[in-house]
This record gives structure tokens, sequence and C-alpha cells, in this order.
């Protein structure tokens, strides 16, 4: 299989440079060489100060991305918006840069994506349980 490389040391740069407020960024699909395979997108989860609007950030950033890695469909993901499945995906990602002063904040993102992902994989088995026994699991 084919597959595509990124500057990835570029694209930190630059959105680190003209998007101050980023906090920190999560890249996922890449292999330890950062190629990505032919078919999938550059998909890069964003978390963005407080204090930014989701669309203002968006449009922001999107046309950094797009300047920076050319000849790649660019998926921004804001990770301060997004459902649990998304958020323990961006988790498992490699952390792309993480602004100084905010690896709490990234350590703390980690660490509550993966617990409200257990919890929610919990619910689901605690209910599949219950349809197998009757009704009732103790």
């Amino acid at each position: 299989m084919k597959r595509k490389k990124v500057d990835t040391g570029r694209l930190a740069l630059e959105i680190q440079e003209k998007c101050p407020f980023v906090l920190f960024a999560v890249l996922t699909g890449f292999d330890p060489e950062n190629q990505l395979p032919v078919e999938k997108n550059l998909e890069i989860s964003i978390c963005l100060d407080p204090g930014t609007l989701f669309i203002v950030g968006l449009e922001k950033v999107l046309p950094v991305v797009v300047h920076a890695v050319p000849g790649f469909f660019c998926e921004i993901i804001i990770i301060n918006q997004i459902d649990i499945d998304s958020r323990f995906k961006a988790a498992c990602g490699h952390p792309f840069f993480i602004r100084a002063g905010n690896e709490t904040l990234y350590k703390q993102f980690v660490s509550r994506a993966v617990f409200d992902y257990r919890v929610k994989c919990a619910g689901i088995r605690v209910r599949e349980l219950r349809g197998l026994r009757g009704g009732s699991v103790r």
C-alpha cells in the first residue's frame, strides 16, 4: 500500500505560530514514520482556549493547515465539543504538540476521555447482561 509523507514539524510550527488559541493538538492515523495510507485523511484534533468560539477557531485553523500541508484532505476536530467515542479516539492518537503550560490540561483530557469511554462501555455491557439474564444483574 502506498503511503504519503506529511511534514508534521512544519505543520506543528505553523499552527503554533498562527493560532495561539490552540492549546494542544493530537494526530490520528499515522505510522511511526509520520506517513498516512493514501486513502486516509489528515485528521487533527485540537483543543481550543476556552475563550475561543468553536467556529472562530475552526475558521482560523483550517487555512493554516491547508497551506502547511498542500495536497491533503484535512479533518479538523475541535475536541472541546465532541462525543465520548471521538474524544477517546483523539486520546489514543499521537500528541502533536502541547503549548507550554498546558501539559496538565492534556493529561487531564486523556484521563477523562479514557475514563468516560470505559464508563460508557461498562454501561453497554451491563445492559447487554440484563437482556441475557432477564432483567437483573448483580
